[in-house]
């Protein structure tokens, strides 16, 4: 997600993103409905929905700039 949808004050782009971003979050929260364990790779910055998916799974690998 860049920053031009929230200049542009694009409410269909960030409805979407932001769609995206909870469905990510919900499938990491219940577990995709099975027996697993979640993990994330954080490469970079994470802000926004990316933050809030890393923190939803239950193991975050990052590198040490992240």
């Amino acid at each position: 997600m860049s920053a031009r949808p929230i200049r542009e004050k694009n409410r269909e782009a960030l409805t979407a993103y932001a769609r995206l971003s909870i469905d990510v979050i919900h499938a990491n929260c219940v577990n995709l409905n099975l027996p697993l364990i979640s993990a994330s790779v954080v490469q970079g910055d994470a802000l926004g929905g990316g933050f809030e998916a890393a923190l939803s799974s239950n193991l975050i690998v990052a590198e040490q700039s992240a």
